[in-house]
């Protein structure tokens, strides 16, 4: 299996911008830049929101996270009714330009679960989660409250 992403780069490094792809058509012509990616003001507000390429990869292991989880239920058993909300933010070193760890948020609504059984699903879901395993760097893992909060 392979997944497909295209960029184009227009403009210089601090002033141009950027657009990303996906071959599935989920993401077309996504803008990020230079200043978006280091949290600076935007030169231009124009053609609406811009992203990075750190948030991209936050939102994938998000995603995978969320989706490893519900891998471990199922072989667990566990009914179809659960509802899994996770989140994740990738650090940065801005001196070296490198991904130094990332944080893994989750709520989890899982009928008949106790806390210490969505803490255990948790950690275990950490080891399937192959977008976040790519990086190669620290996860930390952190279990929330009531998932209400996140929607």
């Amino acid at each position: 299996m392979e997944r497909t992403g295209r960029a184009v780069w227009i403009g210089s490094l601090h002033d141009g911008y950027g657009l990303v792809s996906t071959a599935s058509g989920a993401l077309t012509d996504l803008r990020h830049s230079f200043t978006s990616r280091f949290g600076l003001p935007s030169p231009s507000t124009e053609g609406g929101p811009y992203t990075s390429p750190d948030e991209l990869v936050a939102a994938g292991i998000a995603a995978c996270y969320t989706m490893a989880a519900a891998v471990v239920l199922r072989r667990r058993g566990a009914s179809g009714s659960a509802r899994l909300y996770g989140a994740a933010s990738v650090q940065l070193a801005r001196e070296t330009e490198r991904v130094t760890g990332v944080n893994l948020r989750l709520w989890a609504e899982v009928p008949g679960y106790t806390s210490a059984d969505v803490d255990q699903l948790a950690h275990e879901a950490l080891g399937a989660c192959i977008v976040g395993q790519m990086l190669g760097v620290p996860i930390r893992v952190e279990v929330m409250g009531d998932p209400e909060v996140v929607r």
